[in-house]
């Protein structure tokens, strides 16, 4: 005498299956979403800190301003006694490059004013294998960041 209904799985052991499948679906998935270069990840942390500090200008009739180093980006801000320096924002994890106003030590090289206007630049991300990343600002408008 043969047992019947014990070929095959259960439900509950197919549910469990593809619960498994699905974690490990969304961990590769959010791993390979990782793979942005070090230029693109300094682009975009620079553009996110330079959009905040411009609307902080604005909103707040202040002027402000960043600086940019080989180490990092700067915040400052512009009161009775001038320039302060109110600390670093981010360290890079690539190489950098300022191309634009030279400015006297002390002070920032991009100023971004309660009227909305900004000091002229172009910021080059570029380091390694990497594919370079571009962020300019023409003066007037939020600064854009692209790829070379």
């Amino acid at each position: 005498m043969t047992e019947t209904g014990t070929v095959g799985f259960s439900l509950l052991e197919v549910v469990v299956a593809v619960a498994v499948l699905a974690v490990l679906a969304v961990g590769t998935g959010l791993a390979a979403g990782r793979g942005a270069t070090g230029n693109q990840n300094d682009a975009d942390r620079f553009q996110r800190a330079y959009a905040q500090q411009w609307s902080l200008a604005v909103t707040g009739r202040e002027t402000r301003g960043l600086s940019v180093s080989q180490e990092g980006l700067t915040h400052w801000q512009f009161g009775p006694v001038g320039w302060v320096e109110n600390g670093r924002l981010y360290d890079w994890r690539g190489g950098v490059s300022l191309l634009g106003p030279v400015t006297l030590p002390g002070q920032p090289q991009i100023v971004l004013s309660p009227d909305g206007r900004v000091t002229a630049f172009t910021l080059v991300f570029s380091q390694g294998r990497g594919t370079a990343w571009t962020c300019r600002g023409d003066g007037w408008s939020i600064a854009q960041c692209e790829t070379n």
